[in-house]
């Protein structure tokens, strides 16, 4: 795994006037922590400057997990000036989508939109990219509230996610995995 590059300095002025950077996140952070994090791991992981981006904003406009919005989705165009409209589509369709709908369907070319939009969608790629920011978004939850020490804890946390997206990560993204939680992959 490679070193991460540095966030684009105006995603991140961006995040901060959007209040990222007060708004609670779990483990005790705020979420622009979370989403650097999340950026982070995509960019170690050799994801393309897209797909990191999009991990930087992935919960901008909440997702099903985490209904705290910075920003309505009817304001897409503030990110995408910022960040280009494929991360920018990226990071929507993650906040859009049902986690559950999306883990059920996968890789069926469509996801069920949450903002009342109906069906959008989706590419093999993106799918492949969804499944990236999803699995960075596990992995760094749970070692910031497990530890990177409880790969145990880890495994328990993400492995029922990664055993539904395994498929569809990048091979990074699964080796990180298996390093994480110790499953020897």
């Amino acid at each position: 795994m490679c070193a991460a590059a540095p966030p684009p300095e105006a995603a991140l002025t961006l995040l901060r006037e959007l209040g990222a950077d007060v708004v609670r996140h779990h483990a005790g952070r705020t979420l622009l922590e979370h989403l650097i994090a999340t950026h982070d791991l995509l960019t170690g992981w050799q994801c393309t400057p897209d797909v990191a981006v999009a991990g930087l904003f992935h919960s901008i406009y909440g997702t099903s997990e985490f209904n705290t919005a910075c920003l309505p989705p009817d304001a897409r165009a503030q990110v995408s000036d910022v960040i280009g409209d494929g991360a920018e589509r990226l990071a929507y369709l993650f906040s859009a989508m049902s986690r559950d709908n999306f883990l059920e369907n996968i890789g069926q070319g469509r996801v069920k939109s949450r903002f009342g939009d109906g069906e959008l969608c989706v590419s093999d790629d993106e799918t492949g990219a969804l499944c990236d920011i999803l699995l960075a978004n596990e992995l760094d939850l749970a070692i910031a509230k497990k530890g990177k020490d409880r790969p145990d804890k880890i495994a328990k946390k993400v492995g029922p996610i990664f055993e539904i997206i395994g498929a569809h990560v990048s091979r990074a993204a699964a080796d990180a995995y298996a390093e994480a939680s110790a499953t020897g992959n």
